[in-house]
């Protein structure tokens, strides 16, 4: 392992790839549609949204695409419901997607006016420089399920479908070319077997279907594996707790800390987040190429 560090994705069980991607033809009540995107998160919501404006541009210029029809698929059982994140977030994105909007109308909390940076060491604390890139100005602070819920309403008056409550468990193939997806059937025993309830997998068929599944995408796993898509850096993953905390008195900057309670031997740091007057948002965050076993990131969010 490079500098003797254990690595999670070095570690892992083999990837059941012919669970994810089946070579099965779409059953005959298959939903049609034209575009696919698995992930109701901001990514594909945004990117539904977009294409959506797309192919209205090209039919009133007097194109040929004419209806196509653009689904969101989600696992949750309404947006929002799986984006935890109290966030720090830069504006571009939005702006450029939406910019006849004004920053007054955009799901954001407040804009980000002050901040700083803590070195921990146990019961004391000494304030450091910010680093370039933890710079926040012009930044808002938000809450990505507010952010998704607001897309979502974006999406629908574009006319895109948003199926929630959809996971999707496998790829449809037909050699290398992608037909679609199969969901995941609902009301299983506790044994695998139908119980009260059951509903069987839905066969969605598209001539596009785009991955936004979010980080450990199964689907987008799978796909890559089977592509032989690797890089010669895997990625790093990291655990993050949050919690929301009522106070006496407004937090009047964001709040990022490095050092205690995280070990020596692992990256990692806290933040701390105002989303109204009296609520702050908590937060610690440790990456998981820690050596101690013994570490655990909600335990040591307790003792801060």
């Amino acid at each position: 392992m490079p500098n003797g560090k254990v690595l999670p994705i070095a570690h892992q069980p083999e990837l059941p790839v012919e669970r994810f991607i089946v070579s099965d033809a779409p059953d005959a009540e298959a939903v049609p549609m034209d575009v696919v995107f698995v992930g109701g998160g901001p990514a594909g919501l945004a990117g539904a949204i977009e294409l959506a404006r797309l192919v209205k541009k090209d039919n009133e210029a007097g194109g040929t695409l004419g209806d196509i029809q653009i689904a969101v698929l989600e696992k949750a059982a309404s947006l929002g419901e799986h984006s935890l994140s109290g966030a720090v977030v830069n504006p571009v994105a939005m702006q450029e997607l939406f910019p006849d909007l004004d920053m007054k109308d955009f799901p954001f909390r407040s804009p980000v006016e002050k901040e700083r940076v803590y070195l921990l060491a146990g019961q004391k604390h000494f304030r450091i420089p910010a680093p370039p890139t933890m710079w926040n100005h012009g930044n808002y602070i938000a809450s990505i399920c507010e952010i998704v819920r607001w897309l979502g309403e974006k999406a629908e008056a574009e006319g895109v479908n948003i199926f929630t409550g959809f996971p999707a468990a496998s790829l449809l193939v037909d050699g290398d070319k992608v037909q679609g997806v199969r969901t995941t059937p609902t009301g299983l025993a506790r044994n695998g077997e139908p119980g009260g309830g059951y509903a069987p997998p839905t066969d969605i068929t598209a001539r596009v279907t785009v991955l936004s599944e979010g980080t450990r995408g199964s689907l987008s796993q799978a796909w890559m594996k089977s592509q032989n898509v690797t890089s010669e850096n895997p990625q790093i993953f990291a655990l993050g707790v949050k919690e929301i905390w009522e106070t006496k008195k407004p937090l009047d900057a964001i709040i990022h800390t490095l050092g205690w309670p995280v070990p020596l031997d692992a990256f990692g740091g806290s933040f701390m987040y105002p989303l109204s007057p009296n609520q702050v948002a908590v937060g610690l965050v440790v990456g998981m190429d820690y050596r101690g076993t013994g570490v655990d990131v909600h335990e040591m969010l307790q003792q801060m």
